[in-house]
């Protein structure tokens, strides 16, 4: 048997994770010490892309344009999905036509510009 004075567990547990935390500190480098410093002064519930208290970040995309540019393709999808028996289509939908290019289509050739375009959009 043991004989003499027992220290509390949670005593011995705290000492380790003191002496842990003590370690960990010391392995840091000053830039890691400045940008924990700086994180600490920003709060809890700071923004680190923008490193500000609150985020201020807005998106650089006009998804309103996007919806009517996709519900365009949706119409356009449409019209030719219920012709299946036309070979040749003309468009101007299609971005490739709409960027100059030859409006006229094959009908799989336009079913495929059309849906890789909403693909492209729906990411």
């Amino acid at each position: 048997k043991r004989t003499g004075i027992r220290k509390p567990d949670h005593v011995s547990k705290n000492v380790f994770q003191q002496r842990k935390a003590a370690l960990a500190e010391a392995g840091k480098d000053e830039a890691t010490k400045m940008l924990e410093a700086e994180l600490q002064a920003l709060g809890p519930k700071a923004c680190l892309g923008c490193r500000k208290p609150t985020c201020e970040w807005t998106s650089s995309v006009d998804w309103e344009h996007v919806k009517q540019r996709r519900q365009q393709i949706s119409d356009e999808l449409v019209y030719v999905r219920m012709h299946p028996d036309v070979k040749v289509l003309e468009s101007y939908v299609p971005l490739s036509a709409a960027r100059g290019g030859n409006p006229n289509f094959r009908r799989d050739d336009l079913l495929y510009e059309l849906t890789w375009e909403d693909k492209q959009l729906a990411m």
